[in-house]
């Protein structure tokens, strides 16, 4: 090609030596500036030469000046000197003054340059040399190099495709140079145009290659690092590409895995359910999250979570599968003892459930024989008025002044005094200790003075120290209508108080071991969904703060708390993966929420609770218009507890932090329960929880599991 192109200049010499004239040679010539610029311009290598070329034919073209060949950046807005060609001048005059040498020096352009040299058209440039650098010297360097170059006036063109701006040419003219011949220069810019878009062109293809290459590259080592088995396999289930995950985690090598067939690695009662899948996606369907065991080289099954694609041909026609595989062996061995531990606290629970039933009987059957102790004493009390002399109680008598008159014998069985010892003296310096002697002072007087008096226990110090409770009556004795004395008939109560100590004892034995199988059900719910921990606890505690101010009884409060601390516990059932699930639920995700108040009220219906527990969990997410769940219940249909659990859970839910959002903070909840107040909460237990808050400075105690 050079030869061929060293020829066609050579004849062009030739034929402008053989001219008969300058005049015709000096027409000719640039023809052959022309033809050696096209030549040279098409065995160029690179932009750089490209624009020296351009330059040495224009300085060529105009010999009495230096030519200056730009590129344009569009990105930058900026022009790049690449090429500065002179006939006459030497360059370096030109360096020497500007402090550095031109080429590569990058020059700013304004709006107005930029659309003038987008014309292509020859330019006179007004301010010279100052104004083509836009300004970027002093202007006395600039007139010190036009000084130095004899420069006289200055002209642009611009260099451009398709509207674009590629770059310029510009021309320093010595003085009395001969003109520029516009018409000439546009062929020769037309032509270096045409040369500096090629070199884009190529440069952009070039970028656009190694930008291609860079980003295979990228995805190849992104697959290979990935932990996930990623294949391609063709119709018959043969191995095609793999990455290195499978041989790591089946461990066979490369050379083994290309020999394998996929289906020969399944496990045998996975294979036609497989088999079935694969050909559906040979017809061009997908496959999404199937589930099967493949043999690792050891001989023992790993479980596959694989989704795969069909990879179709130029025709359209599938030709094989795209698939990656997940090792879920670890999440499946995981479920299990998740399932196992589930199973066994549902055993603990229905044990301790039988176990509480049985201490609830017993407790019932106590409470009832304390009940017929007590009636039997009654009886046993209105034998003994119509029996004094022969009466298994205490009997005796003092005068209106308080002296004793009368004690019969268990008297003195009980108390150690005999008669002799009692009789005419106060009755209550004998024995009645102090601490007493005033209530049973008043229970005389209002006997004497003819108002009822009830049953008085009263404890007494023997003769020999003991301390012994007794229990009795004293009625008026009258003669002639008028009181004389009063007369006691009371009974030892001593190991009957004992008796009622153990069973107050037996009953908060029992309150603590309800209160400690809640407590167990409570971190159940909290062990499955560690982002809501604390959170039945936190319930509890504005729950019962908010049921006192309401001014509800002591022992409704217990049962209050106690539902609250199990209010979630139906959640026992719903999979962890929904409870902890940070990006949103479904609506069948929510459904399955929304069914642990059921769930909840099915594990607490038969255990016999004081308090209606099972209903408040039952109805904790009801509302007063209906709007709630599980049944719709409305009004008065929703039972106190649950009225106020509603309030309670909504205001700790909505300032606590959740894997779906951030705490909405505590005013946040409060303004909720204010603005739905009547609607969808009780008014009551909105106004107490409001008041706790904004009023009292209740706030949330710090809960530890």
């Amino acid at each position: 090609m050079q030869t061929k192109n060293r020829t066609v200049e050579d004849l062009v010499e030739k034929l402008v030596r053989e001219l008969d004239n300058e005049g015709q040679r000096s027409q000719v010539r640039p023809l052959g500036i022309f033809t050696r610029m096209s030549i040279r311009l098409a065995d160029s290598s690179s932009e750089d030469a490209a624009c020296q070329i351009i330059g040495e034919a224009l300085s060529e073209l105009v010999p009495d000046s230096v030519v200056s060949i730009n590129s344009f950046d569009e990105k930058s807005g900026r022009f790049r000197v690449r090429a500065i060609v002179s006939v006459n001048t030497r360059i370096a005059d030109l360096a020497k003054i500007l402090g550095k040498h031109p080429v590569g020096m990058s020059l700013a352009i304004n709006d107005e340059t930029r659309r003038g040299l987008t014309s292509r058209t020859l330019k006179q440039v007004p301010g010279g040399f100052h104004e083509l650098t836009m300004r970027a010297f002093p202007r006395s360097v600039c007139t010190a190099v036009e000084k130095a170059l004899d420069m006289g006036d200055v002209y642009a063109v611009g260099f451009t495709w398709d509207g674009s701006l590629l770059g310029s040419a510009s021309f320093l003219l010595q003085k009395d140079a001969d003109s520029i011949d516009p018409k000439l220069v546009k062929a020769f810019v037309s032509l270096a145009s045409l040369a500096l878009q090629r070199w884009r062109s190529e440069e952009a293809l070039r970028e656009s290659e190694q930008r291609k290459n860079e980003t295979l590259q990228r995805y190849k080592r992104i697959l290979q690092m990935s932990t996930d088995i990623i294949f391609t396999v063709d119709l018959d289930g043969n191995f095609l590409l793999t990455n290195k995950a499978i041989y790591s985690q089946l461990g066979y090598s490369e050379q083994e895995i290309k020999k394998i067939n996929g289906f020969q690695l399944l496990h045998p009662d996975d294979l036609n359910r497989v088999r079935r899948r694969f050909a559906s996606l040979c017809k061009g369907r997908r496959i999404q999250n199937l589930e099967y065991r493949y043999r690792k080289k050891d001989g023992s099954y790993m479980t596959i979570l694989n989704s795969s694609c069909p990879i179709s041909g130029p025709d359209r026609n599938v030709i094989g599968a795209f698939g990656i595989a997940r090792d879920i062996s670890g999440m499946k061995k995981k479920e299990e003892e998740l399932r196992e531990h589930h199973n066994n606290l549902e055993k603990i629970v229905t044990e301790r459930t039988r176990e509480l039933r049985l201490v609830n009987r017993r407790l019932q059957h106590e409470l009832l024989e304390r009940k017929k102790a007590e009636e039997a004493t009654r009886k046993s009390k209105q034998q003994l008025e119509d029996l004094l002399a022969t009466a298994p109680v205490i009997i005796c008598s003092a005068d209106v002044k308080g002296k004793v008159t009368y004690v019969n014998k268990k008297f003195e069985d009980i108390t150690g005094y005999s008669k002799g010892e009692v009789i005419g003296k106060h009755w209550a310096t004998l024995a009645i200790l102090p601490v007493d002697v005033n209530a049973l002072m008043r229970r005389a007087m209002e006997k004497l003075s003819g108002r009822p008096a009830s049953p008085m226990e009263v404890v007494v110090r023997c003769k020999d120290g003991q301390l012994k409770y007794v229990s009795g009556i004293g009625e008026l004795i009258k003669e002639n209508g008028r009181p004389v004395g009063i007369q006691v008939i009371a009974q030892d109560i001593t190991e009957r108080k004992k008796a009622e100590e153990q069973a107050a004892s037996s009953m908060r034995q029992l309150l603590k071991a309800l209160e400690d199988m809640v407590e167990a059900l409570a971190m159940t719910v909290e062990s499955r969904d560690p982002y809501t921990a604390g959170h039945q606890r936190r319930v509890a505690q504005v729950a019962c703060a908010i049921a006192a101010d309401m001014g509800l009884p002591e022992d409704q409060l217990v049962g209050i708390r106690l539902a609250g601390l199990i209010h979630d516990v139906g959640k026992v059932r719903i999979p962890s993966e929904i409870l902890t699930n940070p990006d949103g639920l479904t609506d069948a995700e929510m459904r399955i929420v929304r069914t642990h108040p059921m769930v909840g009220y099915e594990i607490l219906k038969n255990i016999e609770f004081p308090w209606p527990i099972a209903q408040a969990v039952l109805q904790h997410h009801e509302r007063l218009d209906g709007s709630g769940y599980p049944s719709g219940l409305s009004e008065e249909e929703i039972i106190i507890e649950a009225r106020i659990l509603a309030v309670a859970d909504v205001v700790e839910a909505m300032a606590s932090h959740r894997p779906y959002r951030p705490s909405l903070g505590i005013d946040e909840a409060l303004n909720e329960i204010e603005c739905n107040k009547g609607r969808l909460y009780d008014s009551a237990a909105v106004d107490s929880c409001l008041r706790l808050f904004k009023n009292k400075g209740f706030e949330f105690e710090d809960v530890k599991k």
